[in-house]
């Protein structure tokens, strides 16, 4: 026996089996959200940035805390951008060390003060992987960095309608972004890292309290997550414009003089 709206649409099913056994009931799935195209969801991510920039912006700086709740350790952190091409991440952690990742035009250089890490000039995947992880590329315009973008499906995550879609460069492993069917901030990245000596390392953030500013959509707090160090929170609390820098400021030296 067949279910039927008052329209005559078929929405589900009852299946009256034999020796009394019980009648088995059979729904049609809710229409999903209807996808739309890379070039639709990119006009949708511009639309709903209602601030804009009043001046032109030649680079940026956000600045906050970082927590590491498994190690019960906690610092600062900042993340500073000129373009496209040039970016630095600078995080300290106190006498439990510090990390800086810095890439300048076609270079790149990754630094700790962990003994056993010592610094490292990026070249090939290793470059290009920071290349791709600077904001620009995945909360920016998609088109301008990637190969390949496609719009794999709808769903829903945290009860809120999204899409997902996937980036792809090159051989290096497709990273797969959670977008808000309705504002189309990005509330989720899953990606792969790669490690010397060591295969890729699955990674999963998660975005929220999302504020305009200057033209843009910036997700305050960010989360971390992977299996092998486990969750690190990242709270924006400043957020500047061109702010004056040294010219070989996004190019690394050792910090000990390797």
């Amino acid at each position: 026996m067949f279910d039927e709206t008052q329209s005559g649409d078929v929405q589900g099913m009852q299946l009256h089996r034999p020796g009394g056994a019980p009648v088995l009931s059979l729904t049609a799935q809710a229409d999903k959200t209807p996808l739309l195209t890379v070039d639709q969801l990119m006009e949708l991510r511009l639309a709903n940035i209602t601030s804009s920039a009043e001046q032109p912006i030649h680079n940026t700086r956000l600045s906050g805390s970082v927590d590491f709740p498994h190690a019960a350790v906690s610092g600062r952190y900042q993340v500073t951008t000129a373009g496209p091409d040039h970016l630095r991440i600078d995080i300290d952690m106190g006498r439990f060390g510090a990390v800086r990742v810095g890439l300048n035009d076609d270079t790149g250089s990754r630094d700790t003060t962990f003994d056993m890490e010592p610094f490292q000039e990026l070249v090939r995947d290793l470059l290009e992987q920071i290349r791709l992880g600077h904001p620009s590329a995945l909360y920016g315009d998609w088109r301008k960095h990637f190969d390949n973008i496609s719009v794999l499906d709808s769903s829903e995550l945290d009860g809120r309608a999204i899409y997902t879609v996937k980036l792809q460069q090159g051989d290096l492993p497709a990273t797969k972004l959670s977008v808000d069917a309705q504002t189309g901030d990005v509330l989720q990245v899953e990606s792969t890292i790669l490690i010397p000596r060591l295969s890729g390392m699955p990674v999963i953030t998660r975005n929220k309290n999302f504020h305009d500013l200057h033209g843009m959509r910036v997700a305050y707090h960010s989360q971390e997550s992977n299996e092998h160090t486990g969750r690190t929170v990242y709270e924006i609390e400043e957020f500047e414009i061109n702010i004056d820098l040294p010219n070989d400021f996004f190019t690394l030296k050792p910090a000990r003089g390797q």
